[in-house]
């Protein structure tokens, strides 16, 4: 099988893996990603939610940063860490909470 996206690095930012629209092209999207070759960080700001487990088992890193509640303030250089150690070629983001930390953070 081709792999077209062989070591191409994403890193996609989604507010939490809820039972949505977006979550769930995600879960369609991502794996399909993974197996043309690409490596996908899915970061979600909030913590676990209903769709973790079933992403983790379709082969798609997930990280949960747990931004909820009045802990956030204290937690919100943890994107910007991320995104440096994963090094990503793209930084995609969904929604429009991850769209505006995303974009402060990258």
């Amino acid at each position: 099988m081709s792999r077209p996206l062989n070591g191409l690095r994403i890193l996609h930012i989604v507010n939490a893996l809820e039972r949505g629209g977006a979550e769930r092209i995600l879960l369609v999207l991502l794996p399909e990603l993974v197996k043309a070759g690409a490596e996908i960080v899915l970061v979600t700001l909030k913590g676990a939610r209903a769709l973790d487990t079933e992403m983790v088992s379709r082969g798609v890193r997930v990280e949960n940063l747990g931004l909820e509640g009045f802990a956030t303030f204290g937690k919100c250089f943890i994107l910007p860490e991320r995104i440096r150690r994963f090094e990503p070629q793209v930084v995609h983001m969904h929604l429009f909470v991850a769209e505006l930390i995303g974009s402060l953070a990258a």
